[in-house]
């Protein structure tokens, strides 16, 4: 049971008032708030209080597709805070590449097993894969949260894009079709364009995802743009990034590689000073780290040249490569 330090003493939470508890569980955060889940599995008045805050994801696939739903759940992370993605801001950057984002997700949900009366809150990834326009009308007034990467497959309206952008996004990837009316052309223009108004703004879509009139459109609107271009990629996808994305990116591969160059180097040096030594395990024991470390760097510069090219494919490629989807 935890406790609240309170003057020297530990106050049981089971004798703060009712309504003191109602109040600590809804103005918690939601990380907080998982704790507290994990707690009410064995107080059932703590199970009321959270069951009235959003259930929490860090990152999920929604979909309400069975085919999509089975493949999704094969390349599931059930713990991504422990996976080298999530070890740092520099290895995800680095992973995800200069054009666009390698989404992960821990939660696969189906929309038919949405609670109707219960949100739910995404952390960090929201990947929606949904087949119309009326399947995301059930799933969209559902979610909420401060998620960074966006990513939609299936049929979507612009409104419905629009309603799930919010501030806090700043990576959008598009591989279904988005219904746009001509008379939004202009509008729709402008609002990717300005979305785009940072260096860490990227927004990505397929050829078919938009008309082709309204793709010459943002080209042209790209062309005048002061800090962000429109890049074709070998997938047939289109990438709004800052023009100095690219070399950012090269620089940044480079310097992270350095610390395993400078412990190469280390291993090298310590089995120079060692080459007469006979002893057998200093002898493996630097061998084995110089061939991990040579190992490393190749690993990286697979991954970040070939991000570069874009020519890895990403996850949910993988993932939906064998589900008929739009």
């Amino acid at each position: 049971m935890p406790f609240i330090s309170y003057e020297n003493d530990n106050l049981p939470l089971l004798n703060l008032p009712y309504s003191f508890k109602t109040r600590l569980v809804q103005l918690a955060p939601m990380v907080e708030v998982q704790k507290l889940v994990e707690l009410s599995k064995t107080r059932s008045d703590i199970q009321s209080f959270c069951r009235r805050r959003p259930k929490f994801y860090n990152s999920v696939c929604i979909t309400d597709n069975k085919e999509a739903y089975n493949a999704a759940l094969k390349i599931t992370d059930p713990n991504p805070l422990a996976s080298s993605y999530q070890i740092s801001q520099l290895t995800r950057y680095l992973y995800d590449g200069p054009f666009t984002f390698d989404p992960k997700w821990n939660s696969v949900i189906h929309v038919d097993d949405l609670d109707k009366t219960r949100p739910i809150y995404i952390e960090d990834t929201l990947a929606l894969c949904c087949r119309d326009v009326k399947d995301y009308e059930k799933a969209i007034p559902l979610i909420s949260g401060r998620y960074k990467k966006l990513l939609l497959y299936g049929r979507i309206s612009w409104d419905q894009v629009k309603q799930l952008i919010h501030a806090n996004v700043s990576l959008v990837r598009i591989e279904g079709i988005v219904y746009v009316n001509p008379s939004e052309y202009d509008g729709a223009v402008k609002y990717i364009n300005s979305f785009c108004h940072g260096f860490d703004q990227k927004f990505s879509f397929r050829q078919h995802c938009f008309s082709i009139s309204m793709i010459n459109q943002l080209k042209e609107a790209c062309e005048r743009h002061k800090t962000h271009e429109l890049v074709t990629c070998n997938r047939q996808t289109q990438h709004l990034v800052h023009k100095e994305y690219r070399f950012a990116y090269k620089v940044d591969a480079v310097l992270a590689i350095l610390p395993f160059c400078s412990l190469l180097l280390f291993f090298v040096y310590i089995h120079d000073s060692h080459v007469y030594n006979d002893t057998p395990s200093a002898f493996f024991t630097t061998w084995m780290g110089f061939w991990g470390c040579f190992l490393t760097i190749l690993f990286h510069y697979h991954v970040t040249a070939g991000k570069l090219f874009s020519d890895v494919p990403l996850n949910d490629y993988r993932a939906f490569q064998r589900v008929h989807l739009p």
